[in-house]
């Protein structure tokens, strides 16, 4: 009967945590004019070369031991960073989706929903990504690929972007400048 307790705490306790780590702090986002303030930009070029395998490799076989270990931490620490903030505008976004939803036109709640499956997902990788970052700076020599989260963040702004130009063409590029 213990063991059963024990389990019931556990697997709801775990539920409550995927929960959170999915919807984090979404809201519907009423006024989407407030989007940009909301959100932290990511620079994807950064990004992509930050996770990128063969700038690893490169730097691992340039740059002398000690050094490539310094800038291999400087880099996992900045991905960690770049990770953090596409988890925060994705469960932002997850709201922007529920606008869109609720809207009367068909194309543009069907683009809502897109955005906030997109959102969703991009939510649970960058969790699991986050994980693997952390991993890697604890230790640093590993030589363990990390996740390609950047290219996800993109699908995502691809969403952002249909949604925003279903709703406003202005609103649109002011938006894609924000994230």
């Amino acid at each position: 009967m213990i063991f059963l307790l024990i389990f019931f705490a556990v697997a709801v306790a775990a539920l409550a945590f995927f929960w959170t780590v999915v919807r984090g702090r979404s809201r519907a986002v009423a006024d989407w004019e407030e989007l940009p303030s909301l959100t932290e930009p990511v620079d994807l070029a950064a990004f992509r070369n930050l996770t990128d395998p063969e700038e690893d490799a490169w730097l691992r076989h340039e740059l002398p031991r000690q050094d490539y270990l310094a800038v291999r931490r400087e880099r996992l620490a900045a991905t960690e960073d770049y990770l953090a903030r596409t988890s925060r505008n994705a469960a932002i976004l997850v709201g922007l989706g529920q606008a869109a939803m609720a809207s009367g036109d068909p194309s543009l709640a069907n683009a809502g929903r897109q955005l906030v499956g997109t959102a969703v997902w991009t939510r649970i990788y960058t969790a699991q990504a986050l994980a693997r970052v952390r991993a890697a700076r604890l230790f640093p020599a590993a030589t363990a690929g990390l996740p390609q989260a950047a290219d996800q963040y993109q699908r995502l702004l691809d969403r952002v972007d249909r949604v925003g130009r279903l709703r406003s063409p202005v609103l649109a590029s002011r938006l894609a400048a924000s994230l």
